[in-house]
């Protein structure tokens, strides 16, 4: 869930079917609003478990006989007494950089939102935004809900989210239609559930979609059950392995704005899809979207499934290679009949690039996080180059052994070696002898 900010943290009632929270970093700092007081203590009112609003908390013994036991405290709640105090509850755990209350007010469900919330949470710790602002439109409750584990209501609206990074100068924006669900009993109250999603399932697999882009879900739907055997025998995964048990959940976003704002608040770059280990395939559909470029990106992330599948530590894997490996396969599983991309394609394509831009260094292409995002087109295309290099030299089986020692945790340096019997630095050295520019 995400947001952005205003010089008061009071907020706003704007009729029976909309509500503006509103908040800013400091909120000590923050003036008054011209809507009516502010609350005289906090500018959130916090709630019990039924959802009912709960004042502050007397002080011990106060109104009462010295020795007199204090009344014990009601239980922490997990959501507002409306949806509109859970936006405003979840503001406030964003602007605190506090992921775990922020995962106290997300209902999830499904095991795909629930990593992707937790992913977006963990940011608020790396990257926490100055000002922020959640505003819900058009809210309505629809009766009950039908998510596993919750009971009571769910309710409907528009959200419409602006924030504004540190050292941002302008501020961002992006909306989406969402759920909210009111749990019964103890640690009830409003929880946000997720987007609104239509659904449309496959052969093993959901695709999620808003309004207006259900030819590209039924297009995903037709075409990734193929992909995914094709990658499966790319990277020879077993029939009984649990990747190819277990269904593959498609989200499909029809804004930029949209896409990057379901990641983190934080995440700015341009990107066509998205996936990390537990979350769903993320993929960017717009009017431009072709069916073959629907194709090569749902090829594109499924690769990525099919690698983290590989073993525990697949995540920490260079990101060289993970992207190198997606690009690699993925045009082949894309399309039935499309040949793979064999080494002295590849190699001319990086000869061009190396004209172009030289060859980075392989570390420096590794940590997502790190130098490497000054690299991007690098970290694909020379990953690309040097994973056909591997393929060429070792065949796929060496291709596959590799991948699998630096999914289990080995290092590049051991896995090379125990793999492909020789050091890295010597691969590469032979790697930049191939792809030099041709004189």
């Amino acid at each position: 869930m995400q947001m952005y900010t205003s010089a008061s943290p009071t907020h706003r009632w704007l009729g029976p079917g909309s509500v503006v929270a509103l908040a800013c970093a400091g909120l000590a700092a923050c003036g008054g609003g011209d809507a009516g007081p502010a609350p005289a203590e906090s500018a959130f009112v916090p709630q019990d478990a039924s959802g009912t609003v709960r004042g502050q908390l007397p002080a011990v013994g106060a109104g009462g006989s010295a020795g007199t036991a204090a009344p014990p405290a009601p239980p922490v709640p997990r959501g507002g007494a409306t949806p509109a105090e859970t936006a405003d509850l979840m503001v406030e755990a964003a602007l605190a950089g506090d992921p775990a209350r922020y995962l106290e007010l997300v209902a999830a469900a499904d095991p795909e939102l629930a990593t992707e919330q937790r992913n977006w949470a963990a940011d608020l710790r790396r990257r926490r935004p100055s000002e922020l602002a959640l505003a819900l439109e058009d809210v309505g409750v629809e009766g009950v809900a039908g998510v596993e584990g919750v009971e009571g209501a769910v309710a409907t609206a528009t959200v419409r989210a602006r924030w504004r990074m540190p050292g941002s100068a302008e501020p961002r924006s992006a909306s989406w239609p969402a759920r909210f669900v009111r749990g019964a009993g103890a640690g009830g109250g409003w929880r946000y559930a997720g987007e609104t999603w239509e659904r449309i399932e496959g052969d093993g697999v959901v695709v999620l979609y808003l309004p207006g882009s259900e030819g590209a879900a039924r297009g995903a739907a037709a075409t990734l059950p193929a992909i995914r055997r094709r990658v499966h025998l790319a990277l020879a995964i077993p029939g009984d392995d649990a990747l190819a048990r277990h269904g593959q959940v498609v989200k499909l976003y029809p804004s930029m704005a949209h896409l990057q704002a379901s990641i983190y608040l934080s995440y700015a770059d341009g990107l066509s899809g998205w996936h990390e280990p537990g979350e769903s395939l993320k993929l960017l559909v717009t009017a431009h979207t072709t069916t073959e470029r629907l194709g090569l990106v749902l090829a594109h992330e499924y690769t990525h499934a099919a690698t983290f599948s590989l073993g525990a530590a697949a995540d920490d894997m260079p990101w060289w290679v993970e992207e190198g490996v997606a690009e690699l396969l993925a045009p082949a599983a894309a399309a039935p009949g499309r040949a793979r991309l064999e080494w002295p394609a590849a190699r001319a394509a990086m000869q061009q690039r190396a004209r172009a831009h030289g060859v980075v260094d392989f570390r420096e292409l590794a940590d997502f996080e790190g130098a490497a995002r000054a690299h991007t087109d690098a970290v694909y295309d020379q990953g690309r180059a040097m994973a056909a290099f591997v393929r060429a030299r070792h065949g796929d089986a060496g291709l596959r052994t590799w991948l699998r020692y630096l999914a289990a945790g080995a290092s590049l340096e051991d896995a090379t070696r125990e793999t492909l019997g020789t050091s890295f630095a010597d691969l590469e050295r032979a790697f930049r002898a191939e792809v030099a520019p041709a004189r």
